[in-house]
């Protein structure tokens, strides 16, 4: 009787497991919609990069992302250029190439997503004017709409250095 109880114990810890797995991973598919309300407000004073959502720290005032079971791609616009970033969800390396500034060449951008659970984390790579940054986000689904948590390092001259900045911003399915 106790082997059979220990038996069905197992089995049933293992469906849970596995019910939790299929779970886990949300689809972010969709064309999406910057919520305003959820910008944060530009730094006063030292001037530095705003807070706008724009530049690294968003995709975009809108997006529009296609996932299946081995790759999500993001489409959103920066200042005039198209932009499109395919992040392959095994872990592996993704290489985009990401618009140049100001007319410049296209810089190559590699990025790693893991699924934490619900949360895709993408870590990417860039380098910009010969120093390399990493960029974190971490995407999950809150309510049917996209949260994106985004940390920049700190970008300080002069030797200094400064605390990296995380902004969160939200987007609305469109």
């Amino acid at each position: 009787m106790r082997r059979v109880a220990a038996a069905m114990t197992i089995v049933a810890t293992m469906a849970i497991v596995a019910g939790l797995s299929a779970q886990a991973k949300p689809s972010f598919a969709g064309k999406w919609t910057l919520d305003p309300a959820s910008v944060p407000a530009a730094p006063t004073g030292g001037g530095g990069r705003g807070g706008r959502g724009g530049g690294m720290a968003g995709w975009g005032q809108d997006f529009t992302a296609t996932q299946d079971a081995n790759t999500l791609t993001v489409e959103y616009t920066q200042g005039q250029n198209p932009v499109k970033v395919v992040y392959k969800l095994d872990g592996s390396d993704s290489t985009n190439m990401m618009p140049g500034r100001q007319g410049g060449e296209p810089t190559p951008q590699v990025s790693k997503a893991v699924w934490d659970g619900a949360k895709l984390n993408i870590t990417t790579t860039a380098n910009f004017g010969g120093n390399s940054i990493e960029i974190k986000r971490v995407v999950s689904l809150e309510g049917g709409n996209i949260v994106l948590e985004t940390t920049l390092p700190a970008f300080g001259g002069g030797g200094g250095g400064g605390e990296p900045t995380t902004t969160k911003v939200v987007y609305k399915k469109s």
